[in-house]
Order: C-alpha cells, then sequence, then structure tokens
C-alpha cells in the first residue's frame, strides 16, 4: 500500500491513522505551511508524533522537545495516544514578559 505521508511516499504502511496537523507561530514559519495531513502508525503516542514531525521536517527539530501539542483545546502528554482523524494544533514555545 502507498501512501502520502506529509507530502512524500511511503510504502507498505498497511496499519496507519491520518490527522491534521495546525502549526502556529514559528513553527508555520519553519513548515512553511499552517496546515498539512500526516500519516502516522496507529497506537502512535504524542511522543512519537513529536518524532515523526522532526522526520518528515527536519527544521522543526529546534522544537521538537517543547513543542507543545492539543487536541480539542487539550493539551496532550507525550505518553497520550493520538487517535485516527484527529486535529492536532502544534505551538512552539513562547517566551515574552
Amino acid at each position: 500500500m502507498t501512501v502520502w505521508i506529509a507530502g512524500r511516499i511511503s510504502e507498505n504502511m498497511t496499519d496507519s491513522i491520518q490527522v491534521t496537523v495546525r502549526c502556529f507561530a514559528g513553527l508555520k514559519e519553519k513548515i512553511g505551511k499552517p496546515e498539512f495531513s500526516l500519516v502516522l502508525p496507529s497506537g502512535c503516542s504524542c511522543a512519537t508524533f513529536k518524532e515523526q514531525l522532526v522526520a518528515f521536517y527536519p527544521e522543526t527539530s529546534v522544537y521538537s522537545s517543547r513543542l507543545l501539542v492539543a487536541r480539542n483545546g487539550s493539551y496532550l502528554n507525550d505518553a497520550d495516544l493520538i487517535n485516527d482523524r484527529d486535529e492536532l494544533a502544534c505551538f512552539p514555545p513562547v517566551s515574552g514578559g
């Protein structure tokens, strides 16, 4: 089975989920678009999602360990599982005063 993964093609990914990723602030600028679809392995945790994001978009590695990911207005912990058709909002860390 051939599937699109963040604009790239992957072979033999039969047990997968698809999510919509919305990017904000500097993350949106690094990736170059505000929203995209991503195919992930079924049973993927938020931590694995972050790893996959960096694999597909290496320029996001600067944010990977501190990236905030929300689903339906609630922030996810690294151990939380991602579900098929979830919409994930990703925010890089912010500073201010």
